[in-house]
């Protein structure tokens, strides 16, 4: 079970080295962007597609991974369902949060503060709704051959105990998110590679 909440909590942590030519926006450059990429995955009603999950951690000898697929539609429905080397899933309907695995499932529809947090971080990524949430989060956002990266540096204190940073890569031609990096405080980090997705809008 810790193994696997671990793993939960690696789907909101991101780090990466995402390439040399890379440029920081600013004023109405940051805004176009920000505009263009909110706009293209605010009108997202559905999205399906497959994943890999590579963990990198000074404990581990070999990068662990972890391999699935994942399904959302809105406004908040949202199944996380990993397929090797175990199978597990999280299912998130509104605000009522489920676990999965093993022929057993587990809900609680008060699920503490950080679990909502984090389910509510995974669908307003998706959707929009909280990529630009600078309350929340402070946000740099980088030019680079063929991407974006929206790197957001948690304000919360609760949150900075988790995570130094969560990044976000999108495809500068269709502004459709191509991975998802997760770096802890401790240093170590997730990367979620995102394929073959299919998105109606």
């Amino acid at each position: 079970m810790k193994r696997v909440l671990l793993y939960i909590i690696c789907l909101l942590t991101v780090f990466s080295a995402f390439g040399q030519n890379s440029r920081e926006l600013v004023g109405e450059q940051r805004l176009k962007a920000i505009n263009e990429i909110t706009r293209n995955t605010v009108g997202i009603q559905s999205l399906s597609c497959q994943f890999t999950q590579t963990k990198q951690s000074s404990l581990l000898v070999d990068n662990a991974e972890a391999k699935g697929k994942m399904s959302y539609s809105r406004p908040k429905s949202m199944r996380w369902e990993y397929i090797t080397p175990y199978s597990y899933a999280l299912v998130v309907e509104g605000d009522s949060l489920s676990m999965t695995g093993n022929g057993t499932a587990s809900t609680n529809q008060k699920a503490n503060r950080m679990m909502k947090e984090m389910s509510s971080l995974i669908i307003g990524s998706i959707n929009g709704e909280r990529l630009f949430d600078e309350r929340t989060f402070s946000v740099n956002i980088y030019e680079e051959t063929g991407c974006y990266r929206v790197k957001m540096n948690p304000k919360r204190k609760d949150m900075q105990r988790m995570f130094q940073n969560i990044t976000f890569l999108f495809g500068s031609d269709d502004y459709t998110v191509r991975s998802v990096v997760l770096t802890e405080k401790s240093g170590d980090a997730t990367t979620i590679n995102f394929e073959n997705l299919t998105i109606k809008r």
